[in-house]
């Protein structure tokens, strides 16, 4: 299974229904009917990620997302891997091809849905439109590096299995990034998160006695008098 294909759903499935350690002749699901699968996964995810944002907010989406990526690619990648080298059988691909459609549902649950939340939130307001296209354009970039990438990371790790444990890997070291610096935006108005970065850029050491339950926005009721 090609791991970059995450965003094209018919390939993707196809690749799925034809894991690595199978040929061709010995795929065990109809790479259309997949394909259907796969798409109405992220379209049922997509629909509770709306949900769990109001509920549990941005950062344990994310990482919670990272984490059970990680865990997901590393299984996948070493399921494939013990198959090819002969120490399970074939009938063992089951595992990394519901490993990787459940990676695609807790991908889809938080870091491919998430981060273009809060490109709305966390840059300051003067610079907010013109960063949020610097931020796509970036984005994309790094999606078309990692697509064209494939290849010649397949070759020096070995197969696609390689692939998968280097990106589980990546999602490790995504999630200890994450967790050190990225803050809970969600019941926050835009005017509290760009105070708390006027103080704080890493959270785990943000300044707990003024800025740890987030500076509370004054405002004026009817009688001009502050609140």
């Amino acid at each position: 299974m090609k791991f970059e294909e995450l965003f094209d759903s018919e390939r993707q499935a196809s690749k799925l229904a034809h894991t690595a350690p199978l040929d061709i002749d010995d795929c065990i699901i109809n790479a259309y009917v997949l394909s259907i699968i796969v798409g109405l996964i992220r379209m049922f995810v997509g629909f509770i990620t709306s949900q769990l944002l109001f509920k549990y907010g941005r950062r344990i989406l994310c990482l919670t997302s990272l984490m059970s990526m990680t865990v997901l690619m590393f299984i996948s990648g070493s399921f494939i891997l013990f198959i090819q080298r002969g120490y399970l059988d074939k009938s063992w691909v089951f595992v990394p091809i519901i490993s990787l459609l459940f990676y695609i549902c807790t991908s889809t649950m938080g870091l491919l849905s998430v981060p273009w939340t809060m490109t709305a939130e966390m840059y300051p307001i003067e610079v907010r439109g013109i960063m949020q296209g610097v931020t796509v354009c970036v984005a994309h970039l790094l999606m078309f590096i990692e697509i064209k990438s494939f290849y010649w990371l397949k070759e020096i790790l070995g197969g696609a299995h390689g692939v998968q444990l280097f990106y589980s890997g990546i999602c490790i070291i995504g999630f200890i990034c994450l967790f050190i610096i990225l803050p809970e935006t969600h019941n926050k108005s835009l005017e509290e998160i760009e105070e708390y970065f006027k103080h704080n850029i890493i959270y785990i050491k943000r300044n707990r006695r003024a800025y740890s339950d987030w500076i509370p926005v004054k405002t004026v009721d009817a009688n001009n008098q502050k609140v």
